[in-house]
């Protein structure tokens, strides 16, 4: 029975009942993830002393990637491939089956109903951040471009199920969206808009006031025209109530809801 990595969220891995969320070092664990994410490409030992041990001389490096493999040979077994030039791991990942779910879903070989498939299996297989304890500079590339993947998935769901006039299912995909972006205002704009469809005016108005207080403390921005012009239309009262005459953040910091979703559809079809 093959190894199966959790990159997406906490760092773990397991085998039948075995499992292993903890590793012997921060190092280690970190070593064991970037193997993961390559799962059966060889990684040579002097880059993988470079990436994780730039500060050591090349010898004390090179005990010291010695040292990290062998405590991962102990819990993985073959599931660890190395010799003196390479190391490789042989292990299933939740974000191998993630991308292959995504690269199907762009592909112009399958049907809208196959398409549609494949972008709800890819943002359900998004089990979070890609590896939220780890900060070394691959893990924050990545996981930047997998977020902004996600969000592409989740505003193309929301259009889709709102366009198929499943507008519950919409409502689910924005706002998750807008939980994994709450600095975005436009994926915030279209949940509130959708929300204003389906008549949910209170619950409407406590995402905008979520809205913002997070701009407000995040960023000292407020909420752009539009946005405010759509919880104006949503509730008339609302700038007597005092929650919409808050002075909008200076001109261009947003230029309207279609210009992040548009940016993330041309992300999803690359």
């Amino acid at each position: 029975m093959e190894w199966e990595a959790r990159l997406l969220g906490e760092l773990s891995a397991a085998r039948g009942e075995e499992e292993v969320t903890r590793f012997r070092t921060q190092k280690t664990a970190a070593l064991f993830a970037f193997l993961a994410s390559r799962a059966g490409i060889p990684q040579p030992r002097e880059l993988l002393v470079e990436r994780f041990w730039p500060e050591s001389e090349m010898e004390q490096g090179r005990m010291s990637l010695r040292t990290a493999l062998s405590s991962l040979r102990k819990r993985f077994g073959d599931a660890l491939v190395s010799d003196s030039a390479i190391a490789m791991l042989h292990v299933r990942t939740d974000l191998a089956r993630y991308e292959s779910a995504l690269r199907a879903a762009r592909s112009g070989a399958l049907s809208d109903e196959e398409r549609l498939a494949k972008l709800s299996e890819a943002v359900e297989l998004y089990g979070g951040p890609l590896l939220p304890s780890l900060y070394d500079d691959w893990v924050l590339t990545e996981r930047d471009r997998l977020e902004r993947e996600q969000l592409a998935a989740l505003s193309a769901l929301t259009r889709w199920h709102e366009r198929l006039g499943d507008r519950p299912q919409a409502l689910d995909y924005a706002r998750r969206a807008a939980a994994t972006d709450p600095l975005s205002e436009p994926l915030r704009y279209e949940l509130i808009r959708l929300l204003k469809q389906t008549g949910r005016a209170p619950e409407a108005l406590r995402q905008f006031e979520e809205l913002e207080k997070t701009l407000f403390e995040k960023l000292g921005t407020r909420p752009a025209p539009p946005t405010l012009a759509l919880v104006a239309e949503l509730l008339p009262g609302a700038q007597k109530s005092g929650r919409t005459n808050l002075r909008p953040r200076p001109a261009g910091r947003f230029r309207g809801r279609h210009d992040e979703l548009a940016a993330l559809d041309r992300l999803l079809r690359e």
